[in-house]
């Protein structure tokens, strides 16, 4: 359903429609700054979940490669 709705707006609408949803999503990503302050976490806590993240065993390899592929999708364009 949401397949054929994005495609249904890719095809039949103009660009000023598309940039308008583009920037409402874009917009819909402020509700994240807004419960940071909301629920006002620590900076050390912030720090310490960064420098002591535990990865699996399992999923180390794996993850790797996630990470890699990440950073070239966001580099590459």
């Amino acid at each position: 359903m949401s397949l054929q709705g994005l495609i249904s707006v890719a095809i039949f609408t103009g660009y000023w429609t598309k940039e308008r949803l583009a920037l409402f999503v874009g917009a819909l990503n402020l509700v994240f700054v807004v419960v940071t302050f909301v629920t006002r976490p620590s900076m050390s806590d912030i720090g310490h979940a960064f420098a002591s993240w535990n990865v699996p065993e399992m999923l180390q390899g794996s993850l790797i490669w996630y990470i890699v592929a990440t950073i070239g999708n966001a580099v590459a364009p």
